[in-house]
């Protein structure tokens, strides 16, 4: 529902208070081996909180289209080297 779909897009956002997560990782969250983990989620935060606010505001957009419209707007696009891979360049 929208109203789920608003819940999980909000709840990423705790992503975004970088000092208290990165304190998290340092007082043991995922162990005393944690630099790789912690180096991870400063290089990557950002974009998925980006993309899960796109995937969830695309949900609600795509409430109004027809199935096949949908269905259309999921796929992703081709891409140059998509293309040329197909046509054996």
């Amino acid at each position: 529902t929208q109203e789920e779909r608003l819940l999980l897009e909000r709840t990423q956002d705790v992503l975004l208070l970088t000092h208290d997560v990165s304190l998290l990782f340092v007082e043991g969250l995922v162990g005393s081996n944690f630099a790789m983990a912690l180096s991870f989620y400063l290089s990557h935060y950002e974009r998925y909180v980006e993309d899960m606010h796109r995937l969830c505001s695309r949900k609600e957009q795509d409430q109004g289209r027809e199935p096949e419209e949908q269905e259309l707007a999921e796929k992703p696009e081709e891409t140059l080297e998509d293309s040329s891979a197909a046509s054996g360049e």
